[in-house]
């Protein structure tokens, strides 16, 4: 009988398929946040809710695989769970999300129920690799203690997606076809995710565009609805909001933009880098902020910039690209060479950011499941 293949949990969004996609030799498994309510972290509110019988169920689930990829919060749950249980550790990538807050906002619950802070155990165990996308993010890892040795610089590349579902894969395909179906950002300014966007500049710059059909996809719409409330707006007559769109639909709508628009808050925060890779991957001309996350993230002519919490020059720079074919063209070229260059680099080092993990694991294998 063969080797079985090896499979890579990855704890995100996205709905896991009967028929995992193939990735580098894994099968890759999605394990939902939606079913794994154990933490709830949102903007604005760092504070942990842990509900202990889904996270009972989590960390015996993931010690069947043989490698499991999340973020921060979710690494400390697993490195403590599996050692207060005894259960024999697998390798984790620990993807950074504003430096350790999340793992951070996890232990004080961790010291405040138990007693025990679990932070130096997540920080000095030898099994799990640290991955930072940008040298922003891996600049944070070090200073909150993590050791350059155990840092992997991953770029994200739209490459992440084909690991989360194999429908996605196809979609992402810069020369398939567009979907049957009329999309509600054809033509569109998208305002595509969520992840530290600057939502105030977002609602005045969609206000000073009313001849622009605009696209905000991401997010609740009664925070959208408060915002134009305390402007004393009404909901423009140009915008249109999708809160949620399964993954190989929400690649369609990325697809049918005419522009596609990231801009995060002033500051140092983190965010964008998955959106800006599925847009450069399909060709769709980018414009967004020139923030410190994102610089090493459109090079090479591969979006038009504009300065953080400055709508008038997100105005600007939108209406630039609109009005001009050639411009968009250039910005979409540019943006399908980075996505090249970051994903060689992304299949390149996931791997040995597992390889690196796995090679510190005490000499047991993975459980099976029950």
């Amino acid at each position: 009988m063969s080797e079985r293949e090896p499979r890579l949990l990855i704890v995100g969004g996205a709905t896991a398929e009967a028929d995992p996609p193939l990735w580098e030799g894994y099968r890759c498994i999605c394990f939902p946040r939606a079913r794994a309510r154990f933490c709830n972290l949102r903007e604005g509110v760092w504070s942990a809710k842990v509900e202990r019988p889904m996270l009972d169920a989590f960390a015996e689930e993931a010690a069947t695989y043989d490698a499991v990829f999340c973020e921060t919060g979710e690494a400390l749950l697993l490195v403590t769970e599996w050692s207060r249980r005894g259960i024999p550790p697998r390798p984790i990538l620990a993807l950074e999300v504003d430096g350790l807050r999340q793992a951070l906002v996890l232990g004080a619950w961790y010291e405040s129920t138990h007693g025990t802070d679990p932070i130096p155990a997540l920080l000095a165990a030898p099994w799990v690799s640290w991955v930072a996308t940008s040298e922003e993010q891996a600049t944070r890892l070090e200073a909150a203690g993590i050791e350059r040795g155990f840092l992997h610089r991953v770029p994200t590349g739209a490459s992440l997606f084909s690991m989360l579902s194999a429908r996605a894969a196809e979609r992402l395909d810069p020369h398939a076809s567009a979907g049957s179906r009329e999309e509600v950002t054809s033509g569109a300014v998208l305002f595509p995710g969520i992840g530290a966007r600057d939502w105030a500049t977002i609602v005045d710059a969609v206000v000073a565009m009313p001849d622009l059909p605009c696209v905000i996809l991401g997010g609740p719409r009664r925070d959208l609805e408060r915002r134009f409330g305390a402007r004393k707006l009404a909901w423009p007559a140009n915008l249109r909001h999708v809160e949620f769109l399964p993954l190989e639909q929400y690649i369609e709508a990325v697809r049918a933009a005419k522009v596609a628009v990231v801009p995060l808050r002033p500051g140092r925060g983190d965010g964008g880098h998955s959106t800006i890779a599925i847009v450069h991957r399909l060709g769709v001309p980018l414009v967004c902020t020139d923030s410190p996350a994102l610089r090493e993230y459109v090079d090479l002519g591969a979006a038009r910039v504009c300065a953080p919490g400055d709508f008038r020059d997100l105005v600007r720079a939108i209406g630039e690209v609109v009005g001009d074919a050639g411009l968009r063209a250039a910005l979409a070229d540019g943006g399908r060479r980075a996505e090249g260059l970051r994903d060689i680099e992304f299949r390149r080092t996931l791997p040995a950011a597992i390889a690196r993990a796995r090679a510190h694991l005490p000499s047991q294998g993975p459980r099976a499941p029950a």
